[in-house]
């Protein structure tokens, strides 16, 4: 008898298959079988990555992108600090005051109030705002003082 020669390998079944015969080989899976794992895949990815680019600009104390870039390029429009109304009445000096508060300028609604705190000593409102205003300015003696001329009900 001649030695016998191995069968040869078709294209199927991998050259070493007679070494691992209980092995069985899974079917490979088709692209668009695979594409919905790879869609949530990457959206939870992006959403991973946009949380972090947040945790970051909160921790840091910086306004968001989106907020910066839907803001006009132009200094002059971004939300302009209102002029002092220095002859204008109290509810509209009192409205300055409120919009410079916003804008985190204490000082010039700390100025706004003590006018209008000199004109009407009385005026209940313009105290306390302006004890706050002194407050955030680290002034607390004298936000203390002007909370000690509001009338007592």
């Amino acid at each position: 008898l001649p030695p016998q020669e191995p069968a040869p390998a078709s294209e199927n079944t991998p050259a070493n298959a007679a070494a691992y015969p209980a092995q069985t080989k899974r079917p490979k899976k088709s692209l668009t079988a695979r594409m919905p794992k790879i869609f949530w895949l990457t959206v939870m990815g992006c959403l991973a990555v946009a949380l972090l680019v947040w945790g970051v600009m909160k921790l840091s104390g910086r306004k968001s992108p989106t907020a910066a870039s839907s803001a006009p390029a132009s200094s002059a429009s971004v939300s302009p600090k209102p002029a002092n109304p220095a002859g204008g009445d109290t509810k509209t000096r009192m409205q300055a005051a409120d919009e410079y508060i916003d804008h985190k300028d204490y000082a010039m609604a700390e100025d706004i109030l003590k006018q209008i705190v000199k004109a009407e000593p009385q005026n209940t409102e313009a105290l306390q705002k302006l004890a706050s205003v002194l407050y955030r300015e680290d002034k607390i003696d004298e936000s203390a003082a002007v909370l000690e001329q509001i009338p007592k009900k």
